[in-house]
């Protein structure tokens, strides 16, 4: 897999770049979408509330392109 990026007019060489890779194990969206009158529902999105799982970094990666 790659990325290309279009560069803004009048960029200059070299260019430092930084990237970060987070993993997250239940998504912000996931929690918003689920809704329902079970307990079990409320339970969990009381618990995700209250302990939102964390973005954690798994990698970094910086390079120069010359």
């Amino acid at each position: 897999m790659g990325y290309r990026l279009a560069l803004p007019a009048g960029a200059e060489l070299p260019l430092s770049v930084e990237a970060t890779l987070y993993y997250q194990s239940i998504r912000p969206t996931f929690v918003n979408a689920i809704h329902g009158d079970h307990e079990a529902i409320s339970q969990f999105r009381t618990a995700a509330a209250m302990n939102p799982p964390p973005a954690e970094v798994l990698s970094t990666l910086t390079f120069q392109v010359d």
